[in-house]
């Protein structure tokens, strides 16, 4: 497992990690949206669900050549100056 800290972004239905480097690393849990979802508020009227910063640690995978999250175990979200735990 490692420990991720960047900006995480959830819109149309895909989630992606964007670590302090810039890059962009994929999400395919696929309960890691439900589990935000029921942890944190998300932007209503925007062009994204979720668009902020995000503490995640979670298992990494190449996947057809590009490293992605399989699993996250556990993740700090944070609004408005508060942060959400999932």
């Amino acid at each position: 497992m490692e420990g991720l800290i960047g900006r995480l972004i959830v819109a149309g239905g895909k989630a992606s990690f964007h670590p302090l480097s810039n890059a962009e690393v994929c999400i395919v849990d696929p309960v890691f949206q439900e589990r935000l979802a029921a942890a944190a508020p998300c932007y209503v009227g925007g062009p994204h669900l979720y668009d902020g910063p995000c503490e995640l640690t979670a298992a990494l995978e190449l996947i057809d050549g590009a490293l992605s999250i399989i699993t996250v175990t556990s993740g700090r979200y944070q609004v408005d100056g508060t942060w959400y735990e999932f």
